[in-house]
């Protein structure tokens, strides 16, 4: 700035045929005084412009981020793998079409039984344009099979992460159905059992689960609830070969799927209840019976005096007044009520519990089978 000051100082004198310091002092203020309004002036024509270039500097980088993030977002991964599968594809059948130009085909003369179909100085030249040898070595074909021999290594690595994928993603849909279930069994329980709504939304829930099923048929839990849903429907045929496959499958899975047994036996002993209802045949009932004595027998140790306990010796009750006897029931009600009181003594706010134990003595007055006041020995065998 000083450098500039002299400079104009200087010039002043120059225009004021070297006169008095004063006086240039004085023209040098004139020439400062004017060149900042020029300035003031210019600076104002230029703020707009100014601002203008500054904003899209500053929009640019954001541009490129929101189109990074739209371009490279996960709802757009199939069509960019379909674009990097077309690319490929491209590349393929070039590939595919320079071999067909080179090839030596058998022509119409004894002659060429022997003859190779493809010819090195041929070949190697394709090689070089396909990009699979090496610049060091452009005429050697060891050099392009070296290469081709790691392209299948990987391809066949591609192939094992594919099918890992495929296998992850089917487990994955196999959930969303299991869950889309679940979403319209819940939305069934808002409308009454005799609503077209009901039925509606019942069917859709078993139409996920048997898409869970198609997906892996070995799906113990979409057994399970398809099974459920067709017993909700009525179908009680399709419940019961549902719960005898689930039986199957869960004893095939060994002692982690114990409980799973027990309850498919159960589950069968209550269907087979309910076929004897609307058809009163006594085979219905044995059948029941019987189911009902082997979810006891399989059911884990760590479950009894539970729950699962309970309900097995209530349905046995039901089972056995239903077929006319006149203390199994009883027996079968009084130990039903000692797991459900037992339980009761753990967790007295267990609301299940609390109406079991209701069933239950309603059951054993109409039988006159004990005194439900009277302390009773818990039966767990």
């Amino acid at each position: 700035m000083a450098g500039h000051c002299c400079e104009l100082l200087l010039f002043a004198q120059l225009e004021n045929g070297f006169g008095s310091t004063a006086d240039a002092f004085s023209n040098w203020h004139a020439v400062w005084e004017g060149t900042v309004a020029e300035l003031i002036t210019l600076k104002a024509r230029l703020d707009p412009f100014i601002w203008l270039i500054g904003s899209v500097l500053a929009l640019v980088p954001g541009s490129f981020a929101i189109y990074k993030w739209w371009f490279y977002r996960e709802s757009r991964m199939p069509l960019r793998l379909v674009e990097l599968l077309k690319r490929d594809d491209d590349r393929l059948d070039g590939a595919r079409g320079a071999l067909l130009s080179v090839i030596a085909r058998p022509r119409s003369t004894l002659l060429d039984f022997e003859s190779p179909i493809f010819v090195e100085h041929s070949l190697a030249a394709t090689m070089r344009r396909l990009k699979w040898t090496s610049w060091l070595r452009p005429n050697s074909l060891s050099v392009s099979n070296e290469e081709l021999e790691g392209a299948l290594h990987e391809i066949e690595q591609q192939k094992k992460f594919c099918a890992d994928r495929t296998h992850h993603y089917l487990k994955q849909e196999g959930l969303i159905h299991l869950l889309k279930g679940a979403h319209s069994a819940a939305l069934a329980s808002n409308f009454s059992p005799e609503s077209q709504e009901f039925s509606d939304a019942n069917k859709d829930a078993l139409f996920h689960f048997n898409r869970a099923l198609e997906i892996d048929d070995g799906d113990i839990d979409a057994l399970e609830y398809a099974a459920h849903q067709h017993r909700i429907l009525n179908d009680f045929d399709l419940a019961l070969a549902g719960y005898e496959r689930l039986e199957k499958r869960a004893a095939k899975a060994g002692s982690d799927r114990a409980l799973t047994k027990s309850r498919a036996l159960r589950y069968q002993g209550e269907v087979l209840e309910k076929q004897y209802d609307l058809k009163q045949a006594r085979s219905k009932l044995d059948a029941a019976k019987a189911q009902l004595e082997a979810a006891l027998t399989n059911l884990p140790d760590l479950e009894r005096g539970k729950a699962d306990h309970a309900a097995i010796y209530e349905i046995l009750g039901r089972i056995e007044e239903k077929r006319g006897r006149t203390m199994l029931p009883g027996e079968n009600y009084g130990a039903a009520l000692s797991i459900y009181e037992s339980i009761l003594r753990r967790s007295p706010n267990d609301g299940d519990a609390k109406e079991g134990s209701e069933r239950m003595k309603a059951a054993l007055v109409r039988f006159h089978a004990v005194d439900v006041g009277a302390n009773m020995p818990m039966l767990l065998s």
